[in-house]
């Protein structure tokens, strides 16, 4: 069985912009040269979500994305298949 690194995440350890009983936003631990990089992971960790949850998952993200990176004219949300932690 393959190990899934954010299910071995210790949220404590972590830099988190927000949090609730579904989702937690997270920076990654691989900033790749930007001043900030986040996540959106599911409380608790699945890998499947259904339509509505990544639907309100993408709300969130777009919320907290818009305060965090108010200094910049626009940011972006890349698609999962570009992801890393």
């Amino acid at each position: 069985m393959i190990e899934c690194p954010l299910c071995k995440l210790n949220l404590k350890e972590e830099k988190i912009w927000y949090e609730d009983d579904y989702f937690v936003i997270m920076r990654t631990k691989t900033l790749k040269g930007h001043k900030e990089r986040i996540m959106i992971v599911a409380k608790p960790h699945i890998h499947y979500l259904k339509p509505f949850e990544v639907e309100a998952a993408i709300d969130i993200l777009e919320q907290i994305g818009r305060k965090i990176f108010s200094y910049a004219p626009k940011f972006v949300i890349m698609d999962s298949i570009f992801a890393t932690i």
